[in-house]
């Protein structure tokens, strides 16, 4: 029966792991049998799968970082993210820099540790008490609309797209109305940021705003005010949004869309606004571990979907 299994795993097997173990062990039982019952017979290590092992302290930290690149390394924060301040100086500052650096010696890793954790715990541009410094982490304005550290969420310059051409008629036909417009979040509210022109042969007035119901049920908080705009001028409008007011109940589409009518003393001009999630989420929510576990195990198996991210 041994030499059986041994000549079918070394001659017919076309798996070289399991070749080479036919062959260890016929050379085994060739030279030694009592060796071979040994190291067959052997107490085996138990095999256990931690990948899916956390500590618990981790487990708690992330469990209120979702939507950080920390919950997907199953790390610190501060073990992968180095927050560094680059400042422009002259030579002079350089040659000063590099003499200190040579009378203070070697440093050890923890000071360098200590140090990117004050430079964390600071933030950007704080460390020569100046915010001309460049940021590594800065995306170039991307985010900027997410909480500082040192307070609430801060205005962020958003880049308006063109939503509604001076060649688009109105309700009745009439053009020479042009829009501009990004929806994003200011100051921790959602804000519909506008750009009208006026490219028709008289002054444009009498401005108001409508939402169609959407999704998320966002609905002007205040009216729409907007001075005379004469022909070849522009105005800069923001409009305040609440959510849960005008719910269409239906779920969102894909890209999201805010449909949007504006009436002037010309005529009522009809567009959509695509924005992103980040719209509708707060900032600053906590969510304790005791509340997440409940809601995470509603989803249910069949709406979770694994992926291996190298």
């Amino acid at each position: 029966m041994v030499s059986k299994v041994l000549q079918c795993a070394t001659e017919e097997s076309t798996n070289h792991d399991l070749r080479d173990r036919g062959y260890i062990y016929w050379r085994l039982l060739a030279t030694n049998p009592e060796a071979t019952k040994r190291v067959v017979l052997a107490d085996k290590p138990s095999i256990r799968d931690d990948s899916q092992y956390i500590d618990k302290n981790l487990l708690e930290k992330l469990s209120t970082e979702l939507s950080l690149m920390s919950s997907v390394y199953h790390k610190y924060a501060d073990e992968f993210v180095t927050r560094l301040t680059l400042t422009s100086s002259g030579s002079g500052d350089r040659g000063a820099a590099e003499d200190d650096e040579e009378d203070e010696g070697p440093r050890s890793a923890a000071d360098r540790r200590r140090e990117v954790q004050e430079e964390l715990e600071r933030g950007p541009g704080a460390s020569n008490g100046t915010s001309g410094g460049l940021d590594l982490l800065d995306l170039g304005g991307v985010g900027d609309d997410s909480p500082s550290r040192g307070g609430g969420p801060v205005v962020s310059s958003v880049q308006k797209v063109s939503v509604l051409p001076s060649t688009q008629a109105g309700q009745h036909g009439q053009q020479g109305f042009a829009v501009s417009a990004a929806f994003a979040r200011q100051r921790g509210t959602p804000t519909l940021m506008m750009t009208f022109s006026n490219h028709s042969s008289g002054p444009l007035s009498g401005f108001a705003i409508q939402v169609n119901k959407n999704p998320f049920g966002f609905a002007p908080k205040e009216q729409l005010v907007c001075p005379e705009i004469q022909p070849g001028s522009s105005a800069e409008v923001m409009v305040a949004m609440a959510p849960q007011q005008l719910l269409s109940n239906t779920p969102p589409s894909s890209p999201l869309l805010l449909q949007v009518a504006i009436k002037t003393s010309l005529d009522i001009f009809y567009f959509h606004v695509q924005f992103d999630l980040s719209v509708v989420l707060v900032e600053n929510a906590a969510l304790s571990r005791d509340d997440f576990t409940p809601i995470w195990q509603r989803v249910g198996e069949a709406g979770q979907k694994v992926a291996m991210i190298p």
